[in-house]
């Protein structure tokens, strides 16, 4: 085993799985349901990116910019136009109101850009070599990106005004708004954030593999078994999730007993295996909170 290898394939897959568990983590912790949408707003920053690259002759970068700030706006109207008036309704319902506009998404993609696979046409990338491991230049921009995300989100959270705002509304709803926090003006944020953190999360993936209608779906289980294992509502627990989930999957199939080898198929079962582990010996995950606590 490559052990330096798998560490790097671990690390580009957390750091993909994370964004996207940190955006349904975000939508838990302040609404209180599981948002089904979010990998299908992930799958539609990938294609906006795609758009704007490929279709209008973007610089990538520029495009991927572009599609993160769509994709987050897009997550405000949706709060504007289907659950703000669902915030007295039960979590059930809003859960079912966020699967309806996820199939709504992937029919909108499907529709706009068919059901083939498409790519950002970045043509073959050549390895290097570092300690033993190849990696290509596209996986550590992926890692870069992923954490500058996740470092400029924690310092947004603890080191701005709208920032502790959202800490606030978080721990306590009732009491932010009686110390004058507009909490209606800091959900549209956390939904901003939430897609956009969604949206840069697809299109990293959409950078390492293809672009398909159906990646946001593919990608469902994976997502919220990172945010499970991590422990729900908890951003930091989303990203441990993460790197757990990724851990699991790339270092169950490196591992060899004799000539006894996990076939990739088992990919998605060693990871649910480890999901099992941790809610028998802490239900509520790694950085979960107990009851009361």
């Amino acid at each position: 085993m490559d052990i330096i290898q798998v560490l790097f394939n671990t690390l580009t897959r957390a750091s993909e799985l994370a964004l996207i568990a940190i955006s349904l983590t975000m939508v838990y912790d302040l609404l209180k349901f599981a948002s089904f949408a979010q990998n299908e707003f992930a799958t539609l920053g990938a294609y906006l990116t795609f758009f704007f690259a490929v279709g209008l002759g973007l610089n990538l970068l520029l495009a991927a910019l572009f599609a993160v700030i769509v994709t987050g706006f897009l997550g405000m109207a949706a709060d504007k136009i289907i659950f703000r008036f669902l915030r007295e309704s039960t979590a059930f319902i809003r859960l079912v109101a966020s699967i309806g506009l996820a199939l709504s998404i992937r029919s909108i993609v499907h529709a706009f850009w068919g059901g083939q696979i498409r790519d950002y046409g970045l043509g073959i990338q050549y390895p290097v070599v570092i300690f033993g491991a190849q990696i290509t230049p596209i996986r550590i921009f992926i890692v870069g990106v992923a954490a500058s995300a996740m470092i400029g989100f924690h310092l947004f959270l603890h080191n701005t005004t709208v920032g502790r705002a959202i800490r606030a509304t978080s721990d306590n709803k009732e009491l932010a708004e009686a110390t004058g926090i507009d909490t209606e003006r800091v959900v549209l944020y956390v939904w901003f954030l939430a897609c956009a953190f969604a949206a840069i999360g697809g299109i990293l993936i959409g950078l390492e593999t293809q672009l398909s209608p159906n990646m946001g779906v593919s990608l469902l289980l994976a997502t919220f078994c990172c945010v499970i294992v991590g422990g729900i509502g908890n951003v930091y627990g989303a990203m441990a999730g993460a790197f757990v989930f990724a851990a699991a999957e790339n270092f169950g199939l490196a591992l060899k007993i004799g000539v006894l080898q996990f076939p990739v198929n088992y990919k998605p079962a060693l990871a649910f295996v480890v999901l099992i582990l941790t809610l028998l010996i802490r239900p509520r995950g790694i950085l979960g909170k107990a009851k009361g606590d």
